[in-house]
């Protein structure tokens, strides 16, 4: 009895629940769901600018965000733009804009030109490629886990015989 319950209390402590798995399947699903959606919106921005009209805004208004959490905060800048297309003035709101950007000042700006009032700039490849890359290593790094795991799970399941054990 004393020897059955050593050798429990041995797997017990030196065996990961096999439950544990679930965290890194978690992560990869996750990080291939936003990895998609984000393939997705590159293959948009790129479809966009195949037709899309570059044009000069001028910045009518910039607002600054302020974002806080635990690792201090960070601020988003903003801007409410005035172009013209095709003789007519557009506006467009809440836009993306770097800190630099200042009330007064022109931007380079895309449009399409079937509806004018769609304004978007270009996803570049940079930031593209920075992202892809994150999540790309989270999935390989969740994958790793998981194997790791399922491997040590069947090596400490498949009981070697102790021992002390009478055969």
């Amino acid at each position: 009895m004393e020897r059955e319950y050593a050798s429990n209390r041995k797997n017990m402590y030196n065996t990961p629940p096999k439950w544990l798995v679930i965290f890194p399947l978690m992560m990869i699903i996750f990080c291939s769901v936003v990895l998609f959606f984000f393939v997705q919106e590159k293959k948009d921005s790129d479809k966009f600018m195949e037709t899309a009209v570059p044009t000069s805004a001028e910045c009518t208004k910039v607002h600054r965000t302020l974002n806080t959490h635990e690792n201090g905060p960070t601020y988003y800048y903003n801007a409410d733009l005035r172009y013209e297309y095709n003789g007519m003035i557009y506006h467009a709101v809440d836009f993306s804009v770097n800190e630099d950007t200042k009330t007064g000042d022109f931007i380079k700006v895309y449009i399409s030109p079937d509806n004018p009032n769609d304004v978007r700039m270009p996803m570049t490849d940079k930031e593209f490629n920075f992202s892809f890359y994150v999540f790309i290593f989270m999935i390989i790094v969740g994958v790793v886990c998981m194997v790791a795991l399922l491997v040590m799970s069947r090596k400490h399941n498949s009981r070697m015989d102790e021992p002390w054990e009478i055969k």
